[in-house]
């Protein structure tokens, strides 16, 4: 598990240098920087909580987030191709399946519950 978060701090890090053209077309330019910023969090607080099964909360609260950023990458596209830019399409459809593991993880983490296994 450690590491499929380890990819979603690094893509943070990625972001934060080169920036995401994406998003800068249809947010403001400053926004790649907090996205940056909250994925690099995200990721490294998923990270931590997925070490051991008994931090599995944190984990999941890392897990919600990084879900949560990776829509926003994931339909920023979306915002593009109805402005006729259909080149934009695969970053849509690549972010939409990277989506799957944590999603996936987080019902994983719900039907444990409180078992902290």
């Amino acid at each position: 598990m450690v590491t499929k978060y380890v990819f979603t701090t690094l893509l943070g890090f990625a972001v934060a240098v080169a920036t995401a053209p994406t998003l800068d077309q249809v947010t403001s330019a400053s926004y790649s920087s907090f996205w940056a910023l909250g994925m690099v969090l995200a990721g490294a607080v998923a990270t931590v909580g997925s070490m051991r099964k008994k931090w599995w909360r944190i984990e999941f609260a890392g897990a919600v987030c990084v879900v949560a950023l990776l829509a926003v990458y994931a339909f920023a596209p979306v915002v593009l191709i109805f402005g006729g830019d259909i080149e934009r399409l695969a970053y849509s459809v690549i972010a939409l399946g990277f989506l799957v593991f944590p999603t996936t993880r987080i019902v994983t983490l719900i039907r444990r519950g409180g078992s902290d296994a």
